[in-house]
């Protein structure tokens, strides 16, 4: 194993993991309530101008005809004064407006909707309003002219709202991750403190305790795996240890005579100066040595 691997520790590794499956959980989390309030959002701004063109509608049916819903533009404007992100304007059969919100310049200057159905509201991008929700529907007057009511409402408040909500979940997901790396770090630390007190009773057994033995009655079920086979392996070990032992004993005692009568001819050989003769004898076997002390 190497350095690198070696310093990525069980307990770095679930901390690391925590990290990762917070990061995780909390994006999907945090992706699904940004879809949810955008979807919200824009729920409220399409229920507000479909308001809006309803009573339009009814206002321009009111009004019968044409040159009067020019004349009285005020009327609609009126209606708009509480929503002040919403625009609209009314064009007749041939496209020219007949009266439209005109605020700051701002307006809808287009009868013509692309991709968008009657009494549906969808997204369109008007040239001076941006990004914004529209609706429109088509009134045939009482003059039997035909016109049409488009209402827009900016999404610079929603996409505003969104992007401080996309911060703070943003800000929440890395303190979020950041906090369950470390309550990780402290729970996978105190859960693997058995694993540690193994180790280090282990590392006390000499030859002269290989009687001791590892006690995991109070411990977690998971470590009884590895705690069973130290115990068997410490088993065997004694056994091999004793027989040893006894071997070591009965070959002490076996070499002990043949050595004390090496000793004690060696002794008696070396107490004074001897001929050839007389060392020949001795080094020839018992009966050498016999004769010789004869």
């Amino acid at each position: 194993m190497t350095a690198t691997e070696s310093s990525w520790s069980m307990l770095r590794r679930l901390s690391c993991m925590f990290s990762l499956v917070a990061i995780l959980v909390l994006s999907l989390a945090g992706g699904l309530l940004y879809h949810s309030l955008s979807f919200e959002l824009r729920r409220r701004d399409d229920a507000e101008i479909a308001v809006q063109l309803a009573q339009f509608t009814q206002r321009a049916q009111e009004l019968g005809t044409p040159r009067a819903i020019s004349q009285n533009g005020d009327l609609f404007r009126e209606a708009l004064v509480a929503h002040p992100l919403v625009f609209f304007a009314i064009f007749d059969a041939q496209g020219h407006t007949l009266t439209d919100s005109a605020r700051s310049g701002r307006r809808i200057t287009a009868a013509a909707q692309e991709g968008g159905e009657p009494w549906a509201p969808y997204t369109c991008n008007p040239a001076t309003l941006g990004p914004s929700r529209c609706i429109f529907a088509d009134q045939l007057l009482p003059s039997g002219e035909p016109v049409r009511v488009v209402l827009a409402h900016q999404a610079v408040v929603r996409d505003a709202v969104m992007r401080d909500y996309q911060q703070d979940a943003l800000l929440t997901m890395l303190a979020g991750s950041l906090l369950m790396g470390l309550l990780g770090y402290a729970i996978t630390r105190r859960g693997l403190a058995p694993v540690k007190s193994i180790g280090q009773r282990i590392s006390r057994i000499e030859a002269h305790s290989l009687g001791e033995r590892l006690d995991m009655a109070a411990g977690p079920v998971e470590l009884h795996d590895i705690a069973i086979p130290v115990n068997r392996m410490l088993d065997r070990l004694q056994r091999a240890f004793a027989r040893l032992s006894q071997f070591s004993s009965d070959l002490a005692h076996d070499m002990r005579t043949p050595l004390a009568n090496m000793i004690g001819s060696s002794q008696i050989t070396l107490s004074r100066e001897r001929s050839v003769a007389e060392y020949q004898a001795l080094m020839g076997g018992e009966q050498g040595k016999r004769k010789f002390l004869s």
